[in-house]
């Protein structure tokens, strides 16, 4: 090898270490190097030739006749410019590049809408069973939103955050495997729902805050408790134009936490012993949303005069980002969401409209 060989050589080291460097960056940040890989890669092929590959064939194919004797003849005069090295550096990035884009078909999209502390999965990956590269993770971040008085202009403001990151996740993610966690203020999660009907979510990570502190993943299936409607409906006017209903599974909603809104025509679906992290498994997420969904339509057949309803949620964010996804603009009565607050004097506050004309209106009940 010679001197001028040897430096070509090092150079070429040199090059594809920073090459490697650049895409362990792009790497670690969940982005995808694949397009570093493949301009890097052509970038030494074509060099290969002294420069000189794209200048033969213009030439060539301006000859169209005898391209072929053309080609040959100013091809002969590059070859004592001609580096293996490169040429084989080149065909090695674009193999790799290739099999990134392979990789990241494959690679799990997460949605993680956070409102009350940053618990993010790349920070508990491996509880989860995922390799650090498997996946790419879709914060929506709104806790600093929260920390101030909830008003329309706040309100409306998050929900365009949301509908913003909601469309971007869902491009994103239209050729891989979707997965759903959060915890947040239950209106704005029923909305980010209401963006992503006929989305299917294949995998659904619960944080445990109360014991494990980390995440955990629904499973397929397991024994669970049924959630029961006990409503006596003899009470009810048919009359009426707007129900409250209570979803209980984490804590019960009493009657009670209800009283501001002075209605007695309040339907209540409730496990027996509501506790944290009572759904355990897809299925039953699944059977717990058809269930509420299925009672929302009767309760239309059974009052035809109904035009609201006031909707209240205790459980992990799962149930109520998809019960958003279901709860249809027009098939379905106005449905106003609310948010829980202990320390207010009015249990429910605010709600945000989640469906029909109204779709993302503010709803202040401390007004009333």
């Amino acid at each position: 090898m010679s001197k001028i060989e040897l430096v070509l050589f090092m150079i070429t080291l040199l090059v594809v270490f920073i090459g490697l460097i650049f895409s362990l960056k792009k790497i670690i940040n969940n982005e995808d190097p694949s397009t570093l890989f493949f301009t890097t890669g052509i970038g030494f092929a074509l060099d290969s030739f002294g420069g000189n590959f794209l200048s033969n064939l213009n030439f060539a194919f301006s000859n169209i006749k005898n391209w072929k004797t053309n080609f040959r003849l100013n091809l002969s005069f590059s070859q004592s410019n001609f580096s293996s090295t490169e040429l084989c550096t080149g065909i090695f990035f674009v193999v790799i590049g290739v099999l990134f884009v392979l990789y990241t078909k494959k690679r799990l999209f997460i949605l993680n809408i956070n409102g009350y502390s940053e618990t993010k999965v790349e920070d508990h990956y491996k509880s989860l069973k995922l390799s650090q590269f498997s996946f790419k993770e879709k914060e929506i971040d709104i806790i600093n939103d929260i920390k101030v008085k909830m008003t329309n202009d706040e309100a409306d403001r998050i929900i365009k955050r949301i509908t913003r990151k909601v469309d971007s996740f869902k491009e994103e993610s239209k050729d891989n495997k979707r997965a759903y966690t959060g915890i947040a203020q239950i209106p704005f999660i029923v909305y980010a729902g209401t963006l992503l009907r006929k989305v299917n979510f294949d995998r659904f990570f619960e944080f445990d805050k109360m014991q494990t502190h980390t995440y955990r993943e629904l499973s397929d299936k397991c024994e669970y408790e049924k959630l029961e409607n006990n409503t006596d409906f003899s009470k009810f006017d048919k009359e009426i134009t707007d129900i409250l209903v209570a979803i209980s599974t984490t804590k019960q909603i009493t009657n009670e936490k209800l009283s501001h809104f002075k209605s007695n025509n309040i339907v209540q679906l409730a496990l027996k012993e509501p506790k944290d992290n009572a759904i355990q498994s897809k299925q039953q997420l699944v059977d717990y949303k058809n269930k509420i969904i299925d009672v929302l339509n009767d309760l239309q057949v059974r009052f035809p005069k109904l035009e609201k309803f006031h909707l209240f949620i205790s459980s992990q964010s799962c149930l109520p980002f998809e019960i958003g996804k279901v709860i249809e603009d027009y098939r379905n009565a106005e449905t106003i969401v609310y948010h829980f607050d202990m320390q207010s004097e009015e249990k429910y506050p605010w709600g945000i409209v989640i469906n029909g004309k109204n779709k993302g209106k503010f709803v202040d009940r401390r007004k009333n």
